[in-house]
């Protein structure tokens, strides 16, 4: 996500990574609907930023920031921590 030089190449970023954490879902039911959703949204690609650059910067910055923190919530195996980050990225 970080090194994406546009809006499309930051979306497919944003949904590949969330690919990988569906896949490593240990819940069956839970990762069929991570899956299922991704599957839908991943369709539709959000232009909501095409004409104003500084909102588009910004709002890469903080969804990076908030993937980033989402992974190593994850990689730490702290499900506080995931449950934390969930929330924030839900936010």
């Amino acid at each position: 996500m970080e090194s994406s030089r546009d809006w499309d190449g930051f979306m497919r970023a944003n949904w590949a990574l969330h690919e990988r954490i569906a896949a490593i879902c240990p819940n069956v039911m839970a990762r069929a609907v991570y899956v299922g959703t991704l599957g839908h949204l991943s369709s539709s690609a959000s232009s909501r930023f095409d004409e104003d650059e500084a909102a588009a910067a910004a709002y890469r910055t903080d969804r990076l920031r908030v993937h980033v923190e989402l992974v190593e919530a994850i990689a730490s195996g702290d499900i506080t921590a995931v449950g934390q980050a969930v929330t924030n990225h839900n936010l």
